[in-house]
């Protein structure tokens, strides 16, 4: 019994390797068209959809980018602007602001009202025909008219 049951023992393991050569022959097969097909999507082609949204969301970006610098030169111009007008408005009127406060609490009445709420800017001296003039005017803050005619400077 012990020959008959050594020789089952060498029929079985023979057949074993044989199924474990035959399996080993699959995997190596599958690995070569495994490491082909990831060969073959490495190099495909794009396709026509992707070729269209990436040049669709290219030329979003050329057009945000134009418009992020059109925004930076407009910025740099009106900062420009900005500095211009303040120095013409300061040689104008003088770079030294006189503003007024109104404290609502203090109680005045009549042309003491209008005193608070007029300033007075420095005077203008020139000279016409030879005689030399003097002009001082009364203009109110929040207002763009003249109130010469309230004030008797």
């Amino acid at each position: 019994m012990s020959a008959v049951h050594h020789r089952e023992t060498q029929i079985m393991l023979a057949d074993f390797n044989k199924a474990q050569e035959v399996l080993k022959d699959k995997i190596s097969a599958l690995q070569i068209l495994l490491e082909g097909t990831e060969e073959k999507l490495r190099n495909r082609e794009s396709r026509p959809e992707d070729l269209h949204l990436i040049a669709e969301l290219r030329e979003m970006v050329t057009e945000r980018e134009a418009l992020v610098k059109k925004l930076v030169d407009d910025k740099k111009f009106y900062q420009l602007e900005l500095v211009n007008r303040e120095t013409g408005f300061n040689k104008v009127f003088n770079s030294s602001a006189n503003v007024g406060v109104i404290n609502p609490l203090i109680k005045v009445s009549g042309f003491k009202m209008l005193d608070v709420l007029i300033r007075k800017p420095p005077d203008r001296t020139f000279t016409a025909h030879g005689i030399k003039h003097t002009r001082s005017h009364c203009l109110f803050t929040s207002l763009t008219f003249d109130f010469t005619a309230v004030c008797d400077v």
